[in-house]
């Protein structure tokens, strides 16, 4: 009987004669790991080690069993390049976000708690004032950032520079939500506080428990502050309510339309600000519309970018686009072929569809499958849902 060549697993179709056990490391018999083997298997080799940091997971060899590499063993920088290739960038920013609010909070609190000319407002609100106040600047640190995420043409810009090496600019959405619910506790933080604060007040002035209420209303729905405040909260209130994921699911165009109730909101909390109800102290200089009303100066960058992209957005719409070619194909898939002036696409972009019949201010996302050599764009769309 011939005896068939030794293999040391079976993805081995070498026939060389088997090797001395005891001159054989344990990587030397992997035909992966090791030093050996076929050409093919070597360059599979150097594939492998070269791809190693892009792999959340190990693969195995079917007959050898290859210990995973411990990454303790690494050297420091190895383990940083392996963290940053999988969630170290996302990780990072998250975390200098976080350190950001908790850093303004900390030095915002200390400068209403310390300063010289709000003696009066302290020893009249007591610790309310200071709270309120620090609430009201994350909030302007948050609406210096809320609308970065959605500016799509220049998040696909910055995602082709290096900070995409530390900015998870793929989770620009994820980025816009959490900026969103920070300003949600924030403004929840602010209300509480100011409602002590004018609870106090009413206390201060008012001489009967009628009055006190009613200086308490005025107060809240009659003053500057408090009725652009109350607006404010009511149009954040539905923003938030058809921005949860099942409601907009359930029904986008509640979600789109409510969304623009950003308008308001934004105007409202210019205006919040520059009614001076809390001055500072008599002698010291007293606050007017242009230092008090602030707001604009923390949404001038994101909103120019931001009005900028909507005016792009414009723009690139009035380009000549025409329906070049529709394609049935099976499981209710429709392949649409458009061809549009002035545009040039590149692989793995999407680009967004209105149909003025079914809505005139709706634009949904569809991934492109054409090439970016063809002489049109294209997309497969399953017919499923409101709006497909």
């Amino acid at each position: 009987m011939t005896s068939l060549p030794y293999r040391t697993s079976g993805m081995d179709f070498s026939d060389g004669p088997k090797p001395n056990q005891s001159q054989t490391s344990f990587l030397d018999k992997d035909p992966i790991l090791g030093g050996g083997g076929p050409v093919y298997l070597q360059r599979n080799k150097t594939e492998r080690r070269r791809l190693q940091g892009l792999m959340r997971s190990d693969s195995r060899s079917s007959a050898t069993h290859v210990t995973p590499t411990d990454v303790k063993l690494l050297k420091m920088r190895e383990r940083w390049a392996h963290w940053m290739v999988n969630d170290g960038g996302r990780q990072l920013f998250i975390g200098f976000w976080i350190f950001l609010h908790i850093l303004v909070f900390i030095f915002g609190f200390m400068n209403y708690y310390l300063k010289d000319n709000l003696t009066i407002a302290r020893a009249t609100f007591g610790l309310g004032y200071p709270i309120a106040r620090t609430a009201a600047l994350v909030l302007h640190v948050d609406v210096a950032f809320i609308l970065l995420p959605v500016c799509r043409n220049f998040i696909s810009i910055l995602r082709r520079t290096s900070l995409n090496d530390f900015i998870p600019f793929d989770a620009n959405i994820t980025f816009h939500k959490a900026t969103a619910w920070s300003i949600v506790f924030f403004t929840a933080v602010h209300i509480i506080a100011h409602m002590f604060n004018f609870a106090r007040l009413a206390i201060a002035v008012g001489t009967s428990p009628s009055q006190r209420f009613v200086i308490f209303l005025e107060t809240n729905f009659i003053t500057g502050p408090g009725a652009t405040g109350w607006v404010m909260t009511v149009a954040l209130a539905i923003m938030v309510w058809y921005a949860m994921e099942k409601r907009r699911r359930a029904n986008f165009e509640k979600f789109w339309y409510s969304h623009h109730l950003f308008i308001i909101f934004f105007i409202c909390w210019q205006l919040h600000g520059m009614f001076c109800m809390i001055k500072p102290d008599p002698g010291s200089p007293q606050c007017s519309f242009n230092t008090i009303g602030v707001f604009w100066r923390y949404w001038l960058v994101g909103g120019v970018i931001w009005i900028s992209e909507r005016i792009l957005r414009e723009v690139r719409s009035r380009h000549r686009t025409y329906i070049s070619k529709v394609i049935q194909h099976p499981s209710k898939v429709v392949e649409v072929q458009i061809k549009k002036e002035k545009t040039k696409t590149r692989a793995g972009q999407y680009i967004f569809i209105n149909c003025p019949e079914v809505s005139y201010f709706q634009w949904h996302p569809f991934t492109l499958t054409s090439a970016p050599e063809e002489d049109y764009i294209s997309v497969h769309i399953r017919v499923v849902g409101d709006f497909t």
